[in-house]
């Protein structure tokens, strides 16, 4: 039989868990090492599933801490207990969980799986292996342990949280030679985590011209309109943008333009970046995408950051300022990582110095 996690009796314990976060001498090391290794992981999306685990167990030491689902013995709604407790309880108390949305275990891998030990399609295997034991792990915690465990992780996100608050972004001054050479440095083929800084990239681009902007989880298997970012005017959708690390072909821009044209979005961008000089949207027979209305190709991030700036009615040395900042709260929105956002500061600070 399904454990239930009644809300109530979460917060409650959550609460215990923050004020034991304050004191190091009780914070198991074990579990302060398994957690900073989580916030490492490229995937954000194990780091609140780490938390919720943990906080399950706290709750109710019975409960199985391999569930996702709350099927079979022992098992419990990861999701629900993400959702309903952790979600909201990392806003209000200011502690990281590496991700914004609203439903973070509602995402790949731990999507359609009923249990962590059955997922096996994944990503970075080596990540979900070490992530795959410490679950286990969890799993011979007493209630003590369990509080105890969860508490280290707590220490740990609030350690996290107040990293990103204290980057430091010197954006004032800083001309548009310099935001090319900040952009180009830190979008380049072999960067961390490219396709967020690609999608948070193109969504601080169109804060320069629109005032609601939003994005959605890549590889989000719950997806129900295109695009990764979306431009929002009286309540609807009405620009769809796909942002792609990697060549594409004409079919995959009909089938994008057909998709935006199917949900009723009228405009759709693809921004294509490589990471090289090698692509260039010329090359696609114009003929067949052409009769698509409104949809148009970006073959690199300067194309597109040039026009950003050029349609922004601030002058220019505040759109440059503008975006500088705004990238980095999509990056932080998005979920990459604090050696992201601190490597974004850098390359901005080394441009200007140019």
């Amino acid at each position: 039989m399904s454990i239930a996690m009644p809300v109530d009796k979460a917060k409650e314990v959550l609460a215990v868990a923050l004020q034991l976060a304050t004191d190091a001498s009780v914070l198991p090391i074990e579990w302060i090492s398994h957690t900073r290794a989580v916030f490492r992981f490229t995937a954000a999306t194990y780091t609140p599933a780490l938390g919720t685990l943990l906080l399950a167990k706290a709750i109710d030491a019975e409960v199985d801490s391999l569930s996702i689902k709350a099927e079979g013995n022992r098992g419990y709604s990861m999701r629900g207990l993400a959702h309903g407790v952790l979600v909201p309880a990392a806003r209000v108390e200011g502690f990281s969980i590496r991700t914004k949305g609203r439903e973070p275990i509602n995402n790949q891998p731990f999507f359609r799986y009923e249990r962590i030990d059955e997922i096996d399609r994944v990503r970075h295997p080596k990540d979900f292996a070490y992530f795959l034991s410490i679950a286990k792990s969890a799993n011979s915690l007493d209630g003590s342990s369990a509080l105890h465990a969860f508490a280290a992780f707590l220490s740990v996100a609030k350690e996290e949280a107040d990293r990103v608050h204290s980057v430091v972004l010197r954006a004032q001054g800083l001309n548009i030679d310099a935001l090319r050479v900040a952009s180009s440095d830190y979008l380049r083929a072999n960067a961390r985590d490219r396709p967020r800084r690609l999608q948070a990239f193109a969504a601080a681009c169109l804060e320069l011209v629109h005032s609601d902007i939003r994005t959605r989880p890549l590889h989000d298997p719950s997806r129900d309109v295109p695009g990764d970012v979306h431009v929002v005017a009286g309540g609807e959708i009405v620009t769809a943008l796909e942002a792609r690390g990697k060549e594409v072909t004409e079919s995959d821009l009909v089938a994008f333009a057909h998709s935006c044209a199917a949900h009723r979005i009228g405009r759709a961008i693809v921004l294509v970046d490589t990471g090289s000089d090698g692509w260039d949207p010329a090359i696609l027979n114009s003929s067949k995408v052409d009769v698509l209305a409104q949809l148009r190709v970006y073959g690199g991030i300067l194309d597109f950051l040039n026009d950003a700036i050029s349609w922004s009615h601030l002058p220019y040395h505040k759109a440059t300022e503008l975006f500088t900042r705004r990238y980095a709260a999509r990056l932080e929105e998005i979920g990459v990582g604090v050696e992201g956002q601190e490597e974004w500061a850098r390359a901005v600070a080394v441009a200007s110095a140019l």
